[in-house]
């Protein structure tokens, strides 16, 4: 089993990114909403 820090080590990146790709979306819908 792997220790939960690992697995936060490895997931953060993944929120990071994903966040990313929401900001990204949310601001391309904000422009074309506008």
């Amino acid at each position: 089993m792997l220790e939960l820090g690992e697995v936060k080590g490895q997931i953060r990146p993944l929120l990071k990114a994903f966040d990313e790709n929401v900001s990204k979306l949310e601001s391309r819908t904000a422009i074309l909403a506008s």
